[in-house]
C-alpha cells in the first residue's frame, strides 16, 4: 500500500456543524503540557470530526510553557464542547487522564494525546464499533506513525501476544463502566508503560476488543519525551518489566479482537432493526451526496470520481462516501482532499448491516442525491433505498458495457434497476446506445457526459522531456517514441503490443505501468528479443512522456473512454486507438487513427495470438501519422484544439453540477413521489432480496476463493476444502438461496421493467 505521511489530518479546521445544543455521547480527554507547537493541528483534527456529539476536556499538567497553554485556551474558547481544567501540580499522564475521566457526562471514553492526531471519521467509526458490539468493552484502528519515524501499524491481536508486546495504543473508545470497573490509570510514578498497563488490566477482566481496520489515528513519533527517558534509565526499565509481567501475568489465553473484513455471518436472516437517527445539526444547508463506490483506486472511474469531487462548490454540495469492496484503498487519501464521510464498510460491519448502514447516513446526513459508480453490490439495494427515501434522487455513472463480465458489466444492472433511477450518465454515446437498445432504458433517462481532461495540468509547455530519457537512459533520441500506458492487464492487450513492435523496430515502445502482466511482458520481450521496447515502470507524472512520444497507442481489447486519449491529445500527442468503447467520438481522422477490433470481446482475453491482420492495421496506422512531417504537426495542434473543443474536465464538471441541482428542484421531487407510490406494494419484497443478495455475494465471494484455492493447492484442497463444500451444496438447495437466485435473475435481465408495466395496467385498473 501506497502512504502519503505529509498527508495528515487537520491541516485546516471546518466549522460544519452547530454545536451549542450538543449532547454528549463521547468524552474525549487530553493531558496538555509542553505541546504548542502541534496542538492547533490536533485541535483541528477534533473539531472536524464527523462525529459532533462529543464534550472534550483538556487538562494542563502546570504545562511551563504559558503562551502556548494562553493559545490553547483561546481555541478552546471557540467551541462549547471544550472544556479546560488545571491540575494543582505536575501529575504525569496516567493521573491527568484519571482526573479527565471523572469530570466526564458521556458513557464513552478517548484518551487522545495533545500532539496526535486522528481522521475525520475516528469517533464516528468507533462509536459505531462499540455500539455495533455491545460485549466489546473497547474499540481502536490501525495506526500511522510520523514525525521521527514514519511506518504503518496494522497487527493481528491476541491476549497471549500482548503480555509479551504491546500491540495497542491507549487512544481508542473505552466505555467508562469499563474504564471505573478496572480502576483507571495506575499512578506508578511520571515515567512507566502506562498505556499497556491499562491495557492489560481490561484484557485481565476478559474484556475483548474491536478492532477497525482502518488508518483512523495518528501517533506522533518524536524519539524524545517520556518512553525516552524510561528507556535510558535502568532502574525505571526494570521497575517498570516488573509491574508489566505482574499485570500480565493476570491475563487470559484466547482473547482475540473482533474484526470485520468484508464477509457476512449471518446469510438468510432478516434485516436488523436500527434505531431512527436525528439528522446531524450540519450549520448550512448544502445539497448532500452519498457516493457509492466499490473502492478507492488507481484508475479511470476514481480519477473521474476524484474530478467530480475537485469541481463541486463546497458552499453548495456536501458528500459522503460509502465503498463496499474489501481491498486496499490506495486512493483514500487522495478522496480525504475533498470528503470527511469517508466509510469502508467491509471493514466497519458485517455485510447483514450495510444496508442499515446505509439507512444511517440516509438519515443522518438527510441525503438529497443516492450517486451510485461501479458498485455491484448498491445496485441491488438501490429500489430499497429509493422507496425508504422516496425525497433522494437516484443516479448512477457507467463508464462501459463489459460483455464479458455478468454480461454486461454495470450497464446490465443498470438497467434492471432503471424504473428506480431519475439519471444515468455514461461516458460516451456508444454506452448509452448499449443502455436504450440492449437493456430497455427509456432514452430520456440516459445522457453522454464525458469525463473531460484537466487541460491546464496537461498542458505541453509543463513537461520536461529530458526527465524521461533520465529515467531510461538506453532509450534512443533518434527514434520516435510510440507511448503504452495503461494497467499491463489482459483488457489492455499488452502482448499484441509487443507484436507490433516486433514488427516496427524503427519506433521504440515505452511501456509505462504496472499490473499482473508486467513481469510476463518483459520476460517475453526477453526471450523474443525485442530491443525496442523500455519499461518504466509506474509514474506519477505522466507528462514528460506524453511530451516525449510522437504516438500514444491504445490496443485495449475494452474501453469506455481512455483517460489515456484524453491526456495525451491535450499534450498535443496523437493517438492510435482500437475502436472501443467511445474511443472513435473523441479520437477522430484528424488527431490520430482509430483502428478495427478484430477479436471478439467475447473471447478469452488470455489469448495472446492475434491476427496478422489486425497487427498491421496499427502498423499502417503509426506510418500514416509519422511518414510526413508537416501533417505531423498539424495532427499535434489539433489535438489539444479537440479536448479545447468539449472534452476538458472544467466542462463536466460544470455539467454534473447543473444535473444534480436540477436533480434536487421541485419537479424532479414530485417524479420522485409519483415513483414512490407506483412501487410502494414492492416495498416487502425489495426489504427482504436485499438481505437475500448479500447473502448470494457472499456466497459467490466464498465460491471464488474456493476456486482459486483449488488453483493454487488443488492436493491440499482435495483433503481441507470438502467441508465446505458440502456446506456450500447444502446451503444451495436452500428455498431461500433459490429465491436469492431467483432474484438475482431477476435483476440481471431487466425483469423490474415487466413488473413495473404489470403493477401499472394493475393500479390503472383501480
Amino acid at each position: 500500500m501506497t502512504f502519503d505521511f505529509s498527508n495528515q489530518p487537520g491541516r485546516v479546521r471546518r466549522a460544519r456543524f452547530k454545536t451549542d445544543e450538543i449532547s454528549p455521547r463521547v468524552t474525549i480527554v487530553t493531558p496538555y503540557y509542553n505541546a504548542g507547537e502541534f496542538f492547533e493541528q490536533t485541535f483541528n483534527c477534533v473539531i472536524n470530526q464527523t462525529f459532533p456529539y462529543f464534550e472534550w476536556i483538556i487538562v494542563d499538567d502546570v504545562s511551563p510553557d504559558r503562551a502556548a497553554v494562553e493559545k490553547m485556551l483561546e481555541l478552546s474558547a471557540t467551541d462549547s464542547r471544550v472544556k479546560t481544567f488545571t491540575m494543582e501540580h505536575n501529575s504525569g499522564p496516567a493521573a491527568v487522564r484519571n482526573f479527565g475521566a471523572r469530570q466526564a457526562k458521556s458513557e464513552m471514553l478517548v484518551f487522545l494525546d495533545a500532539d496526535d492526531l486522528i481522521e475525520p471519521t475516528f469517533l464516528e467509526s468507533l462509536y459505531f464499533a462499540l455500539q455495533y458490539h455491545p460485549k466489546a468493552q473497547f474499540a481502536y484502528s490501525d495506526v500511522v506513525t510520523f514525525g521521527a519515524k514514519e511506518f504503518l501499524w496494522a497487527r493481528d491481536f491476541s491476549s497471549e501476544q500482548m503480555r509479551e508486546e504491546n500491540l495497542l495504543v491507549v487512544t481508542g473508545m473505552i466505555r467508562r463502566k469499563a474504564f471505573l470497573e478496572v480502576g483507571g490509570f495506575d499512578v506508578m510514578g511520571r515515567y512507566y508503560n502506562e498505556d499497556w498497563d491499562f491495557c492489560l488490566k481490561l484484557l485481565a477482566k476478559g474484556y475483548v476488543p474491536v478492532r477497525v481496520p482502518m488508518y483512523l489515528f495518528w501517533y506522533r513519533n518524536l524519539c524524545k519525551g517520556a518512553m525516552n527517558a524510561l528507556d535510558s534509565d535502568p532502574e525505571l526499565t526494570a521497575k517498570n518489566r516488573e509491574k508489566i509481567a505482574q499485570q500480565a501475568s493476570r491475563v487470559p489465553d484466547g482473547i482475540r479482537a473482533i474484526v470485520h473484513n468484508g464477509e457476512l455471518s449471518r446469510p438468510f436472516a432478516d434485516l436488523p432493526q436500527w434505531a431512527v437517527q436525528s439528522p446531524l445539526p450540519f450549520a448550512k444547508k448544502k445539497i448532500h451526496i452519498l457516493l457509492l463506490l466499490p473502492h478507492m483506486v488507481m484508475g479511470g472511474a476514481d480519477q473521474f470520481n476524484l474530478d467530480l469531487l475537485a469541481r463541486l462548490n463546497p458552499e453548495e454540495f456536501e458528500v459522503s462516501i460509502l465503498t463496499t469492496l474489501p481491498e486496499e484503498n490506495d486512493w483514500q487519501q487522495r478522496f480525504a482532499e475533498y470528503v470527511d464521510d469517508i466509510f469502508v464498510l467491509p471493514k466497519l460491519l458485517d455485510m447483514h448491516d450495510w444496508p442499515c448502514f446505509m439507512e444511517y447516513m440516509m438519515q443522518t446526513r438527510q441525503i438529497d442525491v443516492i450517486f451510485n459508480t461501479n458498485s455491484y453490490y448498491s445496485y441491488y439495494l438501490l429500489p430499497w433505498l429509493s422507496l425508504r427515501w422516496p425525497n433522494a434522487a437516484v443516479v448512477d455513472y457507467i463508464h462501459m458495457e463489459e460483455w464479458y463480465y455478468r454480461g454486461g458489466g454495470f450497464a446490465r444492472p443498470s438497467g434492471a434497476v432503471g424504473p428506480f433511477l431519475d439519471k444515468t450518465y455514461v461516458c460516451n454515446e456508444r454506452t448509452r446506445k448499449v443502455l436504450i437498445e440492449h437493456f430497455g432504458r427509456a432514452p430520456e433517462t440516459v445522457e453522454t457526459v464525458y469525463i473531460g481532461v484537466d487541460e491546464k495540468k496537461y498542458d505541453p509547455q509543463k513537461a520536461d522531456v529530458q526527465f524521461v530519457y533520465q529515467q531510461l537512459e538506453q532509450l534512443p533520441k533518434d527514434k520516435p517514441v510510440v507511448l503504452f500506458p495503461c494497467r499491463i492487464c489482459d483488457q489492455k492487450r499488452p502482448f499484441l503490443m509487443l507484436e507490433i513492435a516486433k514488427r516496427t523496430p524503427q519506433y521504440s515502445y515505452v511501456v509505462v505501468g504496472d499490473g499482473p502482466l508486467l513481469e510476463p511482458l518483459i520476460q517475453k520481450a526477453k526471450e523474443e528479443r525485442v530491443d525496442n521496447l523500455y519499461f518504466a515502470g509506474r509514474q506519477s507524472d505522466m507528462r514528460p512522456f506524453y511530451k516525449a512520444a510522437a504516438v500514444t497507442m491504445i490496443c485495449s481489447l475494452k474501453e469506455g473512454l481512455a483517460l489515456t486519449a484524453y491526456e495525451s491529445l491535450s499534450m498535443e500527442t496523437p493517438v492510435v486507438t482500437s475502436d472501443v468503447g467511445g474511443q472513435a467520438e473523441l479520437v477522430n481522422e484528424e488527431v490520430g487513427v482509430v483502428v478495427p477490433l478484430l477479436q471478439s470481446e467475447a473471447e478469452d482475453a488470455t489469448n495472446y495470438k492475434y491476427s496478422e491482420q489486425e497487427i498491421g492495421l496499427y502498423t499502417e496506422a503509426l506510418a500514416r501519422l509519422l511518414k510526413d512531417k508537416q501533417q505531423y504537426g498539424r495532427y499535434c495542434k489539433a489535438c489539444r484544439q479537440r479536448i479545447l473543443s468539449g472534452f476538458t474536465v472544467d466542462q463536466m464538471g460544470r455539467k454534473m453540477a447543473q444535473e444534480l441541482k436540477r436533480l434536487t428542484g421541485a419537479e424532479n421531487q414530485e417524479h420522485r413521489k409519483q415513483i414512490a407510490q407506483r412501487y410502494a406494494p414492492l416495498m416487502f419484497g425489495f426489504e427482504h432480496m436485499a438481505d437475500l443478495i448479500s447473502s448470494y455475494e457472499n456466497l459467490e465471494r466464498c465460491y471464488v476463493g474456493l476456486d482459486g484455492l483449488y488453483r493454487q493447492e488443488k492436493n491440499r484442497f482435495e483433503t481441507e476444502a470438502i467441508p465446505a463444500i458440502i456446506e456450500l451444496n447444502r446451503i444451495q438447495k436452500m428455498r431461500t438461496f433459490r429465491l436469492a437466485e431467483y432474484y438475482r435473475r431477476l435483476v440481471n435481465n431487466s425483469f423490474l421493467g415487466t413488473i413495473r408495466r404489470m403493477l401499472g395496467r394493475l393500479l390503472h385498473r383501480r
